[in-house]
C-alpha cells in the first residue's frame, strides 16, 4: 500500500506539478479570480480528469493485457496534439521514475 502512495504523492519526479489544467490562462485572462473560484476551477477539473480517465483504468485493472489498447482510446480522447505528446512524455517519466524506484521492468516495450 505504501509502494501505492508514493506513485500517487505530487512529489513524485515525474513531472506532474507542472500540469495545471489551465489554471494560470483563466486567472491572466480574469475568468478565475479570488480562492473560492480557485477551489470551483480545481474541483472542476477534477472531476473532469476522473470522468475521462477512470473508465479506462478500471478496464485496464480488470483486464490487464489489453492494457495498449486502453491506453491507445487514452490517447485518442486527447484531441490537442500539444496535450498529448506532454501526457506521453509524462506518462514515461513516471514508469521511469516509478521502474528506479522499485526495480520493476514496468514499461518494457512501450
Amino acid at each position: 500500500m505504501w509502494r501505492l502512495l508514493q506513485l500517487a504523492d505530487s512529489a513524485f519526479p515525474a513531472g506532474g506539478f507542472a500540469h495545471s489544467a489551465g489554471l494560470e490562462v483563466a486567472v491572466q485572462r480574469g475568468e478565475v479570480a479570488g480562492a473560492t473560484a480557485v477551489q470551483a476551477f480545481a474541483r472542476a477539473a477534477l472531476w473532469q480528469a476522473g470522468a475521462g480517465a477512470l473508465p479506462l483504468v478500471r478496464a485496464a485493472g480488470a483486464q490487464p493485457e489489453r492494457a495498449r489498447e486502453w491506453d491507445a482510446r487514452c490517447q485518442a480522447a486527447l484531441v490537442s496534439a500539444v496535450a498529448r505528446r506532454a501526457s506521453q512524455l509524462q506518462g514515461r517519466a513516471w514508469v521511469m521514475a516509478a521502474e528506479g524506484a522499485f526495480g520493476a521492468a514496468l514499461g518494457a516495450g512501450w
